[in-house]
């Protein structure tokens, strides 16, 4: 596992990277990437590699969640 500094250094290059919950809880992961530093195709990335859904939170504690289809 990677220390939490590592992981910010690399967010702040615009990568993703994967946050997972504890074995005792879902035991899943999340990708994870800031929205000031994302490109078209990191996002493209995220979905196609995960859940196709993405959730964007915009500031006032709400978040917006896009469903992605196969087909676009």
């Amino acid at each position: 596992m990677d220390k939490i500094t590592d992981a910010l250094a690399v967010l702040k290059k615009g990568q993703p990277v994967i946050v997972v919950d504890n074995e005792d809880r879902e035991n899943e992961g999340d990708l994870i990437a800031l929205g000031e530093n994302i490109t078209p195709e990191t996002v493209n990335f995220m979905v196609t590699n995960a859940s196709r859904v993405a959730v964007c939170t915009n500031g006032t504690r709400t978040s917006r969640k896009i469903w992605f289809t196969a087909n676009g």
